[in-house]
């Protein structure tokens, strides 16, 4: 469908904010003191330091890890490749750990891209929804095959994280702070559930069982066929003792059949 002259003249608009050639006079006036350029230039540098600042308080640990310097640089190149796409700055910063993965400068550091992940996970759950309280006496009251049936929910905004690297110990020592001893970063397998319990961020490190079976709820398989899945890996009490952790605890906040 054909653009109108109003359409057209906003995409060029913002293609000058973000970088490309425009003619500021078509939509600034100039001034007695300042020309359509300048005046053009201020706006963008305005739109272009909000956007940095979002990145800023988004991802606080990160710009810890790489200083405040370099992060802005980093966030320039971001910005230019990655336009805002919404109103709300809140939704800013997706892209930023698979940028992280591929910026140069940071090919040795490979942890911070998991790091941004932890840190938009954390924000996503913040900002979440809240889940209704887990209905128990109605779970109590379903039958066997009913339970066969069910589809268990993890909270909303919650988001389930696997990384080689300790980025809990790096989020919890560089997002309030400035840390206090050097960090070692030892490899291993870390998992996380990142999600929010009532006025509560929370970040919680899982055992390789708890991992498991919440990845498949998080897939929305039926319990039974959970069951069936993973008892070739943990046996029947293990996954009885997994799914009364998940229902007591809040990872499970609602269910259907």
């Amino acid at each position: 469908m054909p653009r109108s002259g109003l359409e057209r003249r906003y995409a060029q608009f913002m293609q000058g904010i973000y970088g490309a050639e425009t003619q500021a006079n078509e939509w600034v006036k100039a001034s007695d003191k300042l020309s359509a350029e300048a005046h053009f230039a201020i706006y963008r540098s305005s739109v272009w330091g909000n956007l940095s600042k979002a990145l800023a308080d988004i991802f606080p640990a990160v710009q810890r890890c790489v200083g405040e310097r370099f992060f802005s640089a980093m966030a320039s190149r971001y910005i230019e490749r990655f336009p805002s796409r919404s109103a709300s700055l809140d939704n800013y910063g997706e892209h930023l750990a698979d940028f992280i993965l591929g910026f140069e400068p940071l090919k040795e550091y490979p942890y911070l891209a998991d790091l941004a992940c932890l840190e938009l996970a954390w924000h996503r759950a913040f900002h979440a929804g809240d889940s209704a309280p887990l209905d128990l006496k109605r779970l109590a009251d379903l039958s066997v095959e009913q339970h066969e049936r069910l589809i268990f929910k993890l909270p909303l905004g919650s988001k389930l994280l696997e990384s080689n690297y300790p980025i809990k110990l790096l989020w919890d020592e560089n997002r309030w702070r400035e840390p206090e001893h050097p960090i070692e970063l030892r490899s291993g397998d870390y998992r996380l559930l990142v999600w929010r319990n009532g006025l509560e961020t929370c970040i919680d490190e899982l055992a390789e069982s708890e991992f498991d079976f919440l990845r498949e709820i998080e897939k929305q398989q039926k319990f039974g066929t959970i069951c069936t899945q993973l008892l070739s890996k943990y046996p029947h009490e293990v996954l009885n003792k997994l799914a009364a952790k998940a229902v007591s605890t809040g990872w499970i906040s609602d269910f259907h059949i």
